[in-house]
């Protein structure tokens, strides 16, 4: 049965590694293999330790199938202030076994109540380009805002952003009841 709740310190090891697993799936060929064989779980884990032990103005969820935890989004106020949305998803990451279940479109929702929230309208998200996942933002009606370069060791790669202006309109907050969050799983 899935579980979406707040992530805690105690979560930072697994948050890791659902990131380093999924970066070395998703982004074979995108990005360089010594830099994906470089990743390491105890430094991811420390940068995630920093943002959910801080969390002003943030917010970390993690989703447990069978108290596993198998994915996780990490998220807040929009970093650049270049971009006419207020909130952002940071990070969000599907174990690979458990994706095509509806997971990701989950802490999706879960994000933008959590952004709603703290009295934010809209969201965007960064993926890159070439990522296989990025079609995922497209089905969530997500809109086109622009690339951008992104720079990663010795590779030229572009990020896509996109957006939703009216997060209360997009994403359905009715699956988001506290008291049983599997709803629609």
């Amino acid at each position: 049965m899935l579980k979406i709740r707040e992530a805690g310190v105690e979560d930072v090891l697994e948050i890791a590694k659902i990131k380093v697993e999924t970066w070395r799936s998703a982004y074979k060929g995108l990005i360089p293999d010594h830099y994906l064989n470089q990743l390491d779980y105890n430094e991811q884990a420390q940068k995630f330790d920093g943002i959910i032990s801080k969390r002003k103005d943030t917010f970390a969820l993690v989703a447990e199938d069978d108290s596993k935890v198998v994915a996780f989004a990490v998220g807040g106020r929009e970093r650049s202030s270049e971009y006419h949305y207020e909130g952002e998803v940071y990070s969000i990451y599907v174990r690979e076994e458990f994706q095509k279940r509806g997971i990701g479109r989950h802490l999706m929702s879960w994000s933008a109540k959590k952004l709603k929230e703290m009295g934010i309208d809209s969201m965007m998200v960064w993926v890159l380009e070439g990522s296989p996942y990025r079609r995922f933002y497209e089905t969530l009606n997500g809109k086109f805002i622009e690339r951008m370069p992104f720079d990663l060791v010795d590779a030229e790669l572009q990020l896509v952003g996109y957006g939703w202006k009216n997060i209360a309109n997009t994403f359905n907050f009715c699956i988001l009841d506290s008291e049983d969050n599997s709803k629609g799983a």
